[in-house]
């Protein structure tokens, strides 16, 4: 299946999950997967109230500020997310090849994102207008909210100080 995405034969797939409409998406490379993560995404499922909806992760084959992602890294990728479907906040993993907001909103239908406040800083709100944005504290970063572009920000939040880069680094 994996396979026919990266041929560009299918727009996205999902795995371990059983996809709702208007998701949740927590994009990220997650290169590798961490405390930080998780912790963001029980966070901000915890802040849901009931009914909670699941998160979804989001994988994305290509990425505006890196090289496209090497089938073989996807799959290592999706491995360690996995790891986590056991958590009631899991709701799977979306694998696609839509790098900016902008055509994830079109591939789902405008979903709710969970980011980091570095992340909101870049989104461009002449593009942004219909999803909704859960936003966490970044270390070094500051949340200035955009009125043109929906959000929430959960200043409770304790961000973990980890970074992928990192891990990858000590490796």
């Amino acid at each position: 299946m994996l396979e026919l995405l990266y041929e560009e034969k299918i727009r996205f797939i999902l795995i371990g999950g059983i996809f709702e409409n208007n998701p949740v998406i927590y994009p990220g490379s997650f290169n590798p997967v961490h405390e930080g993560h998780i912790k963001a995404l029980e966070y901000v499922f915890s802040e849901f109230g009931s009914p909670r909806k699941p998160i979804y992760f989001e994988l994305s084959i290509g990425n505006c500020d890196k090289p496209d992602t090497p089938i073989e890294q996807m799959k290592e990728r999706i491995s360690g997310l996995l790891k986590y479907r056991h958590l009631p906040a899991f709701g799977g993993i979306l694998v696609d090849n839509a790098p900016l907001f902008v055509e994830k909103d079109v591939l789902y239908d405008n979903p709710d994102y969970i980011v980091g406040a570095d992340t909101y800083a870049r989104i461009n709100p002449t593009h942004q207008m219909y999803s909704y944005y859960h936003v966490l504290p970044r270390t070094g970063f500051k949340y200035v909210p955009n009125r043109l572009v929906y959000s929430d920000y959960y200043e409770d939040f304790i961000p973990v100080d980890i970074s992928s880069t990192k891990i990858r680094e000590t490796r």
